[in-house]
């Protein structure tokens, strides 16, 4: 029996690379709440094995998206509470040959309700110096974008306060020298007709002698050391600004050192006493304290 002949021919088999698009994981629509926080986390795949690169189209404000280099990504979304309403916001993943592959998803913001207007922080310890004063302002905003108003109750004689009207008020306090040593506690309130929030703020009236520039309520070569470290040392400033005026001429100079040196060792007059009188009009005083308070002029 002869054996039948075989032969082989080796073929060269050549598979092309053709590039497929990524392809989203499902991301389903989802809603979310006035003020509420929604976290989506959504993934993509490349049958080609090299991580797309992920974005978004038409994402609401006060959202945002971050793409994670591996395939996934996160989007955050802060709605405000004035952001009721639906979205469509597009997520694309692409492939480095620019195939890519989109997922449209419906998110919808519901309306949360009224929100109470909030005061901003307030200082809720004041001191105020009798004679001078002092002001301060009081704002609220209100998350539903409305302009709230402002009140403040309990207020003391020689205080007032004025509301803007754009959410923001001043509060003014110059009392006079019957009201030293008095505590007041006035409370300021922000309101939007249905819902209110309010904070309480104390203020106290400090009795001041011209030459106690410390503010211990005393006179001694201790306010001379205050005055000279305060003129030529950026030291701290009489608080008020006027008990450091020892001679009563208006200004805080190194003349009033001199005259409390004359006052303390050699018999000199003392420090002339305060008088309602020696300012004017409550808004003279306002002024004139300010100006003092805040002029590079005043040392």
């Amino acid at each position: 029996t002869t054996e039948p002949e075989t032969s082989s021919m080796q073929v060269q088999i050549i598979v092309y690379d053709v590039p497929q698009p990524p392809e989203w994981a499902d991301i389903p629509d989802t809603s979310t709440f006035e003020g509420d926080t929604l976290i989506l986390v959504v993934s993509a795949s490349d049958p080609d094995g090299v991580p797309p690169v992920l974005s978004v189209l038409g994402s609401p404000p006060n959202s945002r998206f971050t793409d994670l280099h591996n395939g996934t990504g996160a989007f955050n979304f802060f709605p405000s509470f004035v952001q009721a309403d639906t979205y469509w916001v597009s997520f694309i993943a692409t492939d480095p040959t620019t195939l890519a592959d989109t997922e449209q998803v419906q998110i919808v913001v519901k309306e949360a309700g009224n929100q109470s207007p909030v005061l901003y922080p307030i200082q809720t310890e004041w001191v105020i110096p009798a004679i001078y004063g002092d002001s301060f302002t009081v704002s609220a905003l209100d998350p539903d974008s409305t302009i709230p108003t402002l009140t403040a109750v309990q207020l003391p004689y020689n205080a007032s306060f004025y509301d803007s009207g754009n959410g923001v008020g001043l509060f003014t306090f110059i009392p006079d020298t019957t009201q030293a040593d008095s505590v007041y506690e006035i409370i300021f309130i922000t309101s939007d007709g249905l819902l209110a929030d309010s904070e309480a703020v104390t203020c106290s009236v400090i009795a001041y002698k011209r030459g106690d520039a410390n503010g211990d309520r005393n006179v001694t070569i201790a306010d001379v050391v205050f005055l000279i470290n305060y003129l030529f040392n950026d030291g701290p400033a009489p608080v008020p600004w006027g008990a450091g005026d020892g001679n009563g001429d208006g200004n805080v100079t190194i003349v009033d050192a001199v005259y409390l040196v004359n006052y303390l060792f050699n018999d000199g007059p003392p420090p002339p006493k305060i008088e309602w009188m020696d300012f004017g009009s409550n808004e003279n005083v306002d002024s004139k304290w300010k100006s003092q308070r805040n002029s590079g002029n005043s040392r």
